[in-house]
């Protein structure tokens, strides 16, 4: 049996008192972490005001903006490491890497079968290749 009880703090407080205990709430939530719930607050004073100000031609601007940049990511933005610039790779970029190190024993696998296939000829042309590239004629410029 589902007994529920429904209470009405209006009918317990009044108005005056209801305001004392919002107060001395909100002091205790300063007195405890001023610096969050004032930045939390200056936060949504300040989505308020924009979601108050934007115009509708605004914000299809904003949405055609959204789409404008979805059709400029190219392979850079996804895949892109760490270095001097960008002082953290990219999301897609762990991804792969984690599936690389993820899949080792598969990507050793498939190297020594493919090692282990290789011609002679095969051989050949790799170190042959090789020696073309590593002794090249420069072109003349």
């Amino acid at each position: 049996m589902n007994k529920e009880i429904k209470i009405s703090i209006e009918e317990i407080l009044t108005e005056s008192e209801i305001k004392d205990i919002a107060k001395e709430e909100l002091r205790d939530a300063l007195n405890q972490d001023a610096e969050r719930v004032i930045s939390n607050m200056a936060h949504n004073i300040a989505v308020y005001y924009i979601d108050s100000i934007l115009t509708d031609e605004q914000k299809q601007l904003l949405k055609g903006k959204v789409t404008e940049k979805i059709n400029e990511i190219s392979l850079f933005h996804i895949l892109r490491t760490e270095d001097y610039w960008n002082k953290t790779s990219s999301v897609g970029q762990k991804i792969l890497e984690d599936a690389v190190r993820e899949n080792k024993a598969l990507f050793n696998k498939k190297v020594l079968e493919i090692v282990n296939n290789l011609s002679t000829y095969d051989i050949v042309n790799l170190i042959k290749g090789d020696l073309e590239l590593r002794y090249k004629e420069p072109e003349n410029i």
